[in-house]
C-alpha cells in the first residue's frame, strides 16, 4: 500500500535554517518515481537574518 502525506513544500533559498518543508532532490526524486505532482511555494522565512527580513517586508 502506497501512502502520501499532502504537503506544500517551501522553495526559498535564503532560509538559513530549512525546516521539514523544504524541498529537497530526495523529494523531488520519489515524487518523480511514483508519478505523484508536488506542490511548492516560496514562504515567508523568519529565520534568514534582519537584512534579508527588512527586503522580504518592504
Amino acid at each position: 500500500m502506497l501512502t502520501y502525506k499532502d504537503m506544500t513544500f517551501c522553495v526559498n533559498d535564503k532560509c538559513k535554517k530549512p525546516c521539514s518543508k523544504k524541498l529537497t532532490e530526495e523529494i523531488t526524486e520519489k515524487a518523480n518515481k511514483f508519478g505523484l505532482p508536488l506542490a511548492v511555494s516560496n514562504y515567508f522565512c523568519t529565520d534568514c537574518g534582519e537584512d534579508n527580513e527588512s527586503e522580504e517586508m518592504s
